[in-house]
């Protein structure tokens, strides 16, 4: 069966028509600045002439042939994030809130979790997972670009974690995997790669996580399900067979918007296809369980040292970040600020643990990048011009015009970059080498 068939399926005629033939145009690429960095998009630009996402706030669409965003240093520092414009609408009708406890199942690349912890506003708690190594090392990265610091982030299986956290969550993002046909414009591989057999696999996987995610979610949390298929199967299907098997619970009305579809046989969820929308295309829909609040698991704590080696303490002092001494953690001396409260880690395996802060090696405290891009406010700060910040970010080190010594925090624009350890009038680059790269002379 080919694609299109197999859309007859399900939609008519003229629908399957249109939606093919915005298939052939160019995709549609959008961003969402970073609140938690920035308070206003006119910050960022001298000449802001971005059109405005309509349904996302702070969100822009950009023409990716004209503004180089994703090449910036701006984009580096984190200011903002590239998100795909449909994506976006997912954590919009969700809503996580500051104080929430959320959880996003299969977060890497970080779009959605990004978007979630900016609408947070860094007050609750977001676990990010992807069970992949690479991907999740990708989520980490992203994260720590964010400049958050209540985030755990995992690499593992549902079916493991799923248990330390029955009932725990407010709010949970399943931005399940899937056949990928609302990504035919932005990946070519995606349309070879279609098949209904891997919709069909797709659907089996879906149903697994979806059944994960709902034993973790609270009494009156909110699921959000999301794919970027057009296919029933992986959509509407998946939701029918999940409410049948689980009277506790239903679907959040979505209000429809001129831009928006109904979804095909169940009423509340929404289609985006992007004969009708500005983006590739998703899927979403919200589920609420009602059934009986569940017992919490023990919180056992992870075995985490609590021991602080005094060089630790110093370094924060003198970098004036505000802490509670009773919530820095030791792993294996590595340091992390984790202001939360969750049932034991033990056996799961996790990147981040909240903010990480550094390691000792040789009775030295080293800071950790994730430590700088979150430290906003500091007596120990550079602010480095437009062509030294492009040799920062190469891995360059910079001379700089004032004596001084030890760690610094650069910026550009007031955004932090990274460390520097100054050396008299020299500041050697401590940019993770895994970062570097060769950033045009391009307008931000």
């Amino acid at each position: 069966m080919n694609f299109k068939t197999h859309l007859m399926q399900f939609l008519d005629q003229k629908e399957v028509e249109s939606l093919l033939d915005s298939l052939q145009l160019p995709n549609q690429t959008a961003f969402r600045i970073n609140t938690l960095k920035v308070k206003n998009v006119n910050e960022l630009f001298d000449n802001f002439l971005f059109p405005f996402h309509p349904y996302v706030k702070d969100g822009y669409y950009y023409n990716k042939e004209i503004s180089l965003l994703g090449k910036s240093i701006l984009f580096e520092a984190g200011a903002y994030y590239i998100q795909e414009p449909s994506a976006m609408m997912a954590v919009e009708l969700l809503n996580p809130r500051a104080g929430d406890k959320v959880l996003d199942m299969c977060a890497a690349p970080g779009g959605k979790s990004f978007h979630a912890i900016n609408l947070m506003q860094d007050k609750g708690l977001l676990i990010s997972n992807d069970i992949h190594p690479i991907r999740a090392q990708i989520l980490s990265s992203n994260m720590e670009k964010c400049g958050c610091k209540q985030i755990i982030v995992l690499q593992d299986d549902s079916k493991k974690y799923k248990q330390k956290f029955l009932s725990f969550f407010d709010k949970i993002i399943l931005d399940a995997p899937c056949s990928g046909s609302g990504m035919f414009r932005k990946n070519e591989f995606a349309i070879t790669d279609w098949s209904m057999e891997k919709v069909l696999q797709c659907q089996k996987m879906q149903l697994s996580l979806l059944e994960d995610a709902y034993e973790m979610l609270n009494r009156e949390g909110i699921l959000l399900y999301s794919t970027c298929s057009f296919s029933k199967e992986e959509n509407e299907d998946v939701i029918q067979i999940f409410l049948k098997e689980h009277s506790d619970c239903n679907l959040i009305k979505i209000p429809l918007k001129e831009d928006f579809l109904p979804s095909i046989g169940i009423e509340g969820a929404i289609r985006l296809h992007p004969n009708h929308y500005k983006g590739e295309g998703h899927f979403i829909a919200l589920i609420q369980k009602r059934g009986v609040k569940n017992n919490l698991q023990k919180k056992e704590q992870l075995k985490m040292k609590k021991n602080i080696h005094p060089a630790v303490i110093q370094f924060l002092n003198d970098f004036q970040f505000s802490y509670d001494k009773n919530k820095i953690v030791n792993w294996d001396d590595h340091y992390y600020y984790a202001d939360f409260d969750i049932p034991s880690l033990e056996r799961i395996k996790f990147l981040r643990y909240g903010l990480s802060l550094g390691e000792i090696k040789n009775n030295r405290f080293i800071p950790n990048h994730a430590f700088a891009m979150y430290h906003q406010h500091s007596n120990h700060c550079i602010a480095l011009t437009k062509e030294q910040a492009q040799k920062y970010i190469a891995g360059e080190c910079i001379q700089y015009l004032k004596e001084g010594k030890g760690y610094q925090i650069v910026t550009y624009k007031n955004l932090p970059l990274g460390w520097v350890k100054q050396v008299g009038y020299q500041l050697k680059n401590h940019y993770p080498k895994g970062l570097r790269k060769k950033i045009e002379n391009i307008d931000d």
